[in-house]
């Protein structure tokens, strides 16, 4: 009877810790299970790169980007240059980064120095796929909209790390 008890005891503390309700990202497009490892690592890198970013998990995204932070310094000349968080915080939240949902991420290519290319598109909050229009005064013929967008992605042997390199798009 004893042993009851100690079960019950032990599921009812269990059952009181808090859980991390944040949803695990999932691949967008399945991959095949003979994946090769490297592959498979770019390929959630780049989903989840834009997932944190929409989801504001900017020290998780901080990891998985290996690009230029030049951009959002000239910015955001009030932050530490060193605040990697704050300036992506900053690039989706004020400076006009679009850090929506991905809608596909397709790889493209890939080179035999471990670097991966891939054609993405987001999706805006009402599901529809976000298209980055002329701007600035332009029309359409001089700058055709935009829907995918061309992402590359390093990744090293060593422990299967990858960087994303780009940032979403900007809308002035």
């Amino acid at each position: 009877m004893k042993h009851i008890y100690l079960v019950l005891l032990i599921l009812l503390f269990s059952a009181c810790q808090p859980m991390d309700t944040t949803p695990t990202p999932e691949p967008i497009v399945p991959l095949p299970d003979k994946t090769p490892p490297l592959k498979a690592q770019a390929h959630m890198d780049v989903i989840n790169f834009y997932v944190n970013l929409n989801h504001g998990k900017y020290d998780n995204a901080v990891e998985l980007y290996g690009g230029s932070y030049e951009m959002l310094q000239g910015w955001n000349p009030d932050l530490d240059p060193s605040d990697k968080a704050g300036l992506l915080k900053r690039g989706c939240e004020q400076n006009g980064l679009m850090c929506l949902q991905l809608y596909s991420a397709d790889l493209l290519e890939n080179t035999p120095e471990n670097e991966f290319t891939y054609e993405v598109s987001f999706r805006n909050p009402d599901n529809s796929r976000f298209v980055l229009g002329p701007c600035c005064g332009a029309d359409e013929t001089e700058m055709p909209p935009i829907t995918f967008f061309e992402v590359h992605v390093i990744c090293t042997t060593e422990g299967y790390t990858c960087k994303v390199l780009e940032l979403p798009p900007y809308v002035p």
